[in-house]
């Protein structure tokens, strides 16, 4: 129980109740081989990966999907994003990347098209998220593919704030007769130092410079 207590029930029961955690049981304690499991745990365990690929199949026909009404390209499908734009005679998207560009640009040193990596380099993958805010405004996010590198030494924690910190600052101001200033650091993951020596291939959500490569290890050690 969750309480940590423990009672005794009978298998019939637990076989009814907890169907998939009775079967698991017996698995890890060697007694499937039993009369009483030997048919049914693999037929409990068959029926659960039935359900486990059934909703995986849901969820990649959502991942294609919607939000608000609106088609959102897939991960890294930039080139969709610009084929909406054209297809609605609109510049969402396009101008969701622009913004985006906009604030990755300046930590990035961009090497000419015939200037080599410099050794001790390795590539990571450069991609591109999608979204729709509550507004309907489009928003592109540029980011590392970071599995692609080394674990770091130490640990790695990005904190943010929820809403309900935000509503119990708002009550201690409100009961102290305080003031609230609040900003907003746009890109401010940019300007955190950069260890490790990687580098990237840019690619159509920087059509300017697509094909060239680039490094953010490198505005740091300028």
């Amino acid at each position: 129980m969750s309480d940590g207590k423990t009672e005794w029930l009978d298998l019939k029961t637990a076989k009814e109740v907890s169907p998939i955690k009775a079967a698991m049981y017996a698995v890890a304690n060697k007694v499937s081989d039993e009369p009483a499991f030997r048919w049914w745990v693999p037929y409990t365990l068959t029926k659960r990966e039935s359900i486990i690929n059934a909703v995986k199949r849901r969820s990649a026909k959502r991942r294609k999907t919607e939000k608000f009404s609106l088609e959102v390209p897939r991960l890294d499908d930039v080139r969709r994003g610009l084929c909406i734009d054209e297809e609605t005679d609109t510049r969402h998207w396009s101008n969701a990347l622009a913004k985006e560009v906009k604030t990755v640009l300046p930590a990035l040193n961009i090497l000419e098209r015939d200037e080599k990596v410099p050794p001790g380099y390795h590539c990571i993958e450069l991609m591109t998220i999608f979204d729709v805010k509550m507004d309907l405004t489009r928003k592109a996010r540029i980011f590392a593919r970071g599995d692609k590198i080394d674990t770091p030494p130490s640990v790695t924690y990005a904190s943010v704030v929820t809403r309900e910190s935000i509503r119990i600052g708002f009550m201690l101001a409100y009961l102290n007769d305080l003031n609230m200033l609040s900003a907003d650091v746009t890109g401010a993951y940019l300007n955190a130092p950069c260890t490790e020596k990687v580098y990237t291939i840019l690619g159509d959500e920087l059509s300017d410079y697509a094909g060239r490569r680039r490094s953010s290890r490198w505005r740091y050690t300028a």
